[in-house]
Formats: structure tokens, sequence, C-alpha cells
């Protein structure tokens, strides 16, 4: 029975340790460096707190799913316990009813003892009165027998000795054997409490067991499940923290792109301004040239018309007329493209990285017969008009970006990729070299620079053929 609990107790035990067991792997923590971190270093530990997260919490929903194993486990160890308790109070009960059995048996023995000395000196009352009577035969059987009970067995005494002396021996007799049988039974009785006691001490060390290892499979559960939960707690503070920079980043990034937007607003603003500026200067100015060529018209009108017509001198004459006209031709309202050399249109930049025709795409999206001329810019570069015209075109669209197309006349486009910002809108009108954008990296780009290119009647072709 004890070898058999035993053996349960410690299949018991390894299931405990076994349910346990899977949850015992350790989450290998995030730390964030002192230092400021980029977006992306941060965005991976982020990642990889967030997965540490639901290690642990599929870690502590496995502690959680044990529990029910654990708690069967703690059932059929309480079952166990109860076993061996009935088991000891069984052995504490047979050996309290022993150790009365003994008690009554060592109280009988005391009584045989004192009736086998009454009898021993009945006996010698008879002896003595025998002798004292002359009995020499009587005495003589008496005396001559070792044993009491072999003397009953040998006919030629029993004959020699009265009914009343043979019922006496026969008391005598019994009384010595009660004697022997009650200390037999005193011996065996005192062994088996020993062995109850050994066995009472053995089941209750096995019981100990039981009770350390229910403490035990409960506590290994429970300090599991707490250190998991903390896992998740530290966890989730690293992946917050995480975030709390990723979103301060986020909103510097937002608060430097405000800033960037409302000083390219302010900027663009005070061209519009220094623009209609000009403009208005330019309007004045031709409304001051026309008025005085007004002017100069009546006064050559009236000249004409006075009764000086007869002086009229032709060298006078001659000198109106080359003053009219030479006013005349000064003014235009817009002057295009009459031909030559266009102006470089990046005047701080001037490394060619790709050169006009068949090429290899340099980035997916991008064409392999390139159209144009790519000029190697820093960003905000300054970008100027190649010649006079109209800004047909200030947008953006998905392959070029922020682009600006200029109509010359004659059939001349030029058109500049990539813009970071404008400094033109559609409609108005720009002066060679004037400056028109600022170079960026938008649309299908691989970085900052300026892609320009030239259109004759609709075909674009190679911008150097007409640079200067």
């Amino acid at each position: 029975m004890i070898k058999k609990l035993r053996n349960r107790t410690v299949a018991l035990l390894m299931v405990g340790v076994m349910v346990l067991a899977p949850a015992s792997n350790k989450i290998r923590y995030v730390h964030a460096d002192e230092e400021t971190e980029s977006v992306d270093e941060l965005e991976r530990k982020k990642k990889e707190a967030e997965e540490k997260i639901n290690e642990a919490k599929d870690k502590l929903s496995g502690l959680e799913d044990n529990v029910d194993q654990v708690k069967s486990v703690v059932v059929e160890l309480d079952n166990q316990i109860g076993e061996y308790n009935d088991k000891i109070s069984e052995l504490i009960d047979q050996r309290t009813a022993l150790q009365t059995e003994i008690a009554v048996t060592q109280l009988r023995i005391q009584n045989a003892y004192y009736e086998e000395k009454l009898q021993y000196d009945n006996m010698k009352e008879r002896i003595q009165y025998a002798y004292e009577n002359g009995d020499t035969a009587y005495i003589d059987a008496l005396m001559n027998v070792d044993d009491f009970k072999n003397m009953l067995n040998e006919s030629e005494y029993v004959s020699q000795i009265s009914s009343y002396d043979q019922v006496q021996l026969d008391r005598l007799c019994n009384i010595r054997a009660s004697i022997e049988m009650y200390k037999d039974l005193l011996n065996r009785n005192l062994a088996k409490v020993d062995e109850l006691t050994e066995e009472a001490q053995t089941e209750q060390e096995a019981l100990q067991v039981m009770v350390d290892g229910k403490r035990e499979v409960i506590l290994a559960l429970n300090v599991e499940i707490g250190e998991t939960e903390g896992e998740i707690s530290e966890l989730t503070a690293q992946r917050d923290a995480f975030e709390a920079q990723l979103l301060q980043i986020a909103e510097a990034a937002a608060a430097a792109e405000e800033a960037r937007r409302q000083e390219e607003k302010r900027r663009q603003e005070e061209l519009r301004r220094q623009r209609e500026e000009a403009e208005a200067a330019e309007a004045e100015k031709r409304r001051q040239k026309e008025e005085e060529e007004r002017r100069k018209r009546e006064e050559a009108e009236t000249a004409s018309d006075s009764d000086a017509s007869s002086d009229y001198d032709d060298d006078d004459d001659d000198d109106y007329d080359d003053s009219y006209d030479d006013s005349y031709d000064d003014y235009e309202e817009k002057i295009y493209y009459t031909g030559g050399s266009l102006i470089w249109p990046a005047p701080s930049c001037y490394l060619i990285t790709d050169y006009f025709g068949a090429r290899e795409a340099p980035t997916a999206g991008a064409s392999t017969y390139h159209q144009g001329l790519d000029i190697g810019c820093s960003m905000s570069s300054s970008v100027i008009a190649a010649a006079p015209g109209t800004v047909t075109a200030a947008g953006y669209n998905s392959w070029a970006g922020n682009y600006v197309t200029i109509y010359h006349g004659e059939g001349l486009s030029t058109t500049y990729m990539h813009l970071s910002g404008f400094a033109v809108s559609t409609g108005d009108y720009v002066s060679g070299g004037q400056l028109i954008a600022y170079s960026g990296s938008t649309g299908i780009s691989t970085g900052p620079h300026l892609h320009f290119a030239v259109e004759v009647n609709g075909s674009y072709v190679d911008p150097l053929a007409y640079l200067n």
C-alpha cells in the first residue's frame, strides 16, 4: 500500500512539473538606448516589444490553460492526502487497540503470577500436611516430578494423588500455560505496535511529501503567472515609451513641415508681392511712356496744323519720326524666344548625372529612355527660366512630381521636374533667368536633382543642343 501511494505521489508531482515546465522560458526584454534613435530603429524596437508582448501573452494564456490541469493535480493530491490521513488514523487506531490489549495482557499476566503463587503456596501446605501425617509415598511422588504436567501424564503417579490434589495440580498447570500464552501474545502485540508505529511514521513522511508537493505546484504556478504578468507590464511600458518617442518625432517633423510650409507660403507671397509691384511699376512705366508718346503725337499734330507749316523743316520732321520709332521699338509687352542658346537652368549646379537617351531605369517606375537632362542639385537650389515665355503649367503628377512648363514661342517649350517648391504660377510671364522654382526630389526620384526637358513642336529633344 505504501509503495503504491508513493508511486502515485511521484507521478502527480511529475505532472505538476510538466505542466509548469513549458512556461519556464524567460522573455527577452527590449531596451531603449538613452540617446535619440532613428525612426526606423524605434519602429523596429516597438515591433520587437509587441512581438515579446504577444509571446508573453501566449505564455500567460498557456499558464492559465494549465490552471485546470494543476487544479486536477491538486485535487488528486488532496485525495492522496486524505488517503494518507485515513491510513495514518487507521494505523493509530490499531496501535491504540493493541496498546490497550497489551495493558490488559500485562494485567492478566500479573494476575496469573499471583494465582500461581497462591496455588504454589497451597501445594506446599499439602506437602507439609502429608509429611506431618507420614504419607511418604505421596510426598515421594510429588518430589520426584520435574514437571507437573508430565507428572499428570504418568498413570502410576495419578493413582497416588487424591482427586483434590489433582484439581489443584491441573489448575496450577493451566495458570502457567496461561502465563506463557499471555507472554507470547504480549510479545507479538509489542512487535505489532512497533511495526504499526514505523508504518505510521512512513505514512506521515509520505503525507508530508504530498503536502510539500502540492504547495510547490501551486506556488510555482502562481510565481510563473506573476512573473509573466510583470513581464507583460514591463514590455507594455517599453512599447508605450517607443510609441511616445515616435509620436514626439512625428510631431516635431509635422511642426518642422508646417514651419517650412509657412515659410514657403511667406516666400511665395513675398515673391508674388514683388512680382505685382514689378508689374505695377512696369505698367506705370508703360503708361508714362504711352502718355509721353501721346503728348508728343499731339504736339506734332498741333505743330503740323500751325501757321509754321510753311516753314516745315525736313530735318526736324526726321528727328520727330526717329524719336517716335525708337519709343515704339522700346515697348513690347512680351518678348519670346527668337532662337539662340538657352540659359543654364540651375545656376548653382553644373553636374550632369544622367543624359538624354536610352538608359537603364534607375528606380522602379522610371523610364528606360531618358527624355531630358538630370542635373545634380542640393535640396531647394534655385531653378531659373531658360528663356522668356509664359508659364503654361505649374503643378504636380505622380512621376514628374512638382513641375513647371514654359512656352517660349516658335513651338519651343521647356519643363523643370521634381521640384520642391514654386516661385511662379500658371499664366505668369517670365523673363529669361528669372527664378521660377526650387529643386527637390518629388515624384519618381532617388534624390534631389533637376530634370530639365526641351520640347520642339511637341517632341522631346536633347537639351544640350539648345543650352549655352
